[in-house]
């Protein structure tokens, strides 16, 4: 377990055994919604990136993602979640019913809260679990649209 800083968190993780996790045993879905936001986090988010690695994530591996279709302007909202292996040593969690300002942080354009209310966790996931929820509004960006 290593102390990390993320925002005005402190949590004490175990990055290793989270990215080992997510790498060989987590079932990732393949379907054109989640590709595409693969592949924004891939093409647009290098900040984001490195720091979810940080503390276990890839990013572009979530947990779950739920789509939601775009507006005029062709954003698009993806809500979710990521676990990791750790403890939260300071600072505030959040929930999907509570979710401000106070208890988020926006880190390269997605919006995270940390939570102890797990959604789809897998019962092998190595304890204790933090689940790390997102926001995160993006376009679509493969060439393949989901209407077809």
């Amino acid at each position: 377990m290593k102390k990390v800083k993320l925002a005005d968190w402190v949590l004490d993780v175990d990055a290793e055994k989270t990215l080992d996790y997510n790498r060989n045993k987590l079932d990732v879905c393949d379907c054109l919604y989640c590709e595409n936001f693969a592949a924004v986090i891939e093409q647009k988010h290098a900040l984001l990136r490195g720091t979810l690695l940080e503390i276990g994530i890839e990013a572009t591996r979530p947990n779950h993602v739920s789509y939601f279709p775009g507006n005029k302007a062709g954003q698009h909202l993806a809500i979710g979640n990521y676990h990791i292996s750790g403890i939260l040593l300071k600072g505030e969690w959040s929930t999907m019913e509570d979710w401000h300002a106070g208890n988020t942080v926006e880190v390269d354009g997605m919006q995270i809260g940390l939570s102890t209310e797990m959604e789809l966790l897998p019962d092998d996931f190595p304890e204790p679990v933090i689940q790390v929820n997102f926001e995160l509004v993006m376009e679509w960006v493969l060439e393949e649209d989901p209407g077809e």
